[in-house]
C-alpha cells in the first residue's frame, strides 16, 4: 500500500506539540510522518504569534515544504502539509479528505470571513502549479512580513493564478476557540494562540470536550 506522506516542520521548543500530533495520529498504515526538526538561525528570546521567531519559523517551513515537494513527492502524488498545533480525533477519516481532494489543486479548511484558507493543513498534488505556489510564497516571504505569513501569500497566489481549489468542511476540522466541539471532528488545530501553553491548552481543553460527547 502507497502511503500518503504528511509533512510536519517544528523547531525544538514546539516539540511537546508534535508529541501529541503523532500520538493522535496512532499509526495509521496509510500515512507516513515526514518530521523535519528546524533550528533557528537566530537567537530569539520570544516565541509568539508575530514574534521574530515566528516569522523566521514560517518561512522556515514553507523553504522546507518546497524541498519535500520537489525531492519526496512524485508527480501527481497526494501529500498533506501539516501545521504542529493540530490534534487528531479520527486520523482513519484522512483518507475521505484526500480522496475529496481529487481533481483539485489543494484542499484546506476554509476562514470564517471570506473564501481564503487555512494554510495550516493543506492537502495537495504535487504538480507545477503547487510548486509554483510555494516557490512564490518562499519568495515573498524573503521580501516583506505579511500579517498572517505564508497564508496570506498562499491566499494572494491561488487567487492570481485561478487554482482550482476546495474546502474541508467545518463539521470535520475544528478551528481554534470559537466552535462548539462536534463528534464528526477529524482534527482540531490550535489558531487563535500566540505561546506553547496556550496552544497545549486549549488541545487539553479539547480533547476533555470531545471525550464527554
Amino acid at each position: 500500500m502507497k502511503k500518503t506522506k504528511i509533512l510536519v516542520v517544528y523547531t525544538k521548543n514546539f516539540k511537546p506539540l508534535f508529541d501529541n500530533f503523532k500520538t493522535s495520529l496512532r499509526n495509521q498504515l496509510d500515512l507516513e510522518i515526514v518530521e523535519r526538526l528546524v533550528s533557528f538561525k537566530n537567537v530569539h528570546t520570544e516565541f509568539k504569534f508575530k514574534s521574530e521567531s515566528w516569522y523566521e519559523a514560517v518561512q522556515t517551513q514553507v523553504f522546507e515544504a518546497l524541498e519535500f515537494i520537489k525531492n519526496e513527492v512524485e508527480e501527481d502524488e497526494y501529500f498533506i502539509i501539516s501545521d504542529v498545533d493540530i490534534h487528531f480525533f479520527q486520523p482513519e477519516k484522512i483518507t475521505q479528505l484526500i480522496k475529496a481532494a481529487k481533481g483539485k489543486d489543494l484542499i484546506a479548511v476554509k476562514e470564517e470571513r471570506d473564501s481564503s484558507i487555512n494554510s495550516g493543513f493543506i492537502i495537495a498534488k504535487r504538480t507545477k502549479a503547487i510548486i509554483d505556489m510555494y516557490e512564490y510564497v518562499y519568495s515573498q516571504l524573503q521580501i516583506r512580513r505579511s500579517n498572517l505569513g505564508d497564508q496570506d501569500e498562499i491566499n494572494q497566489y491561488i487567487v492570481e493564478a485561478n487554482m482550482d481549489i476546495g474546502y474541508i468542511h467545518r463539521d470535520f476540522a475544528g478551528m481554534g476557540k470559537r466552535y462548539s466541539v462536534k463528534k464528526s471532528w477529524i482534527f482540531f488545530h490550535a489558531i487563535n494562540t500566540r505561546t506553547l501553553a496556550d496552544k497545549l491548552n486549549m488541545i487539553s481543553k479539547v480533547q476533555q470536550q470531545y471525550n464527554k460527547l
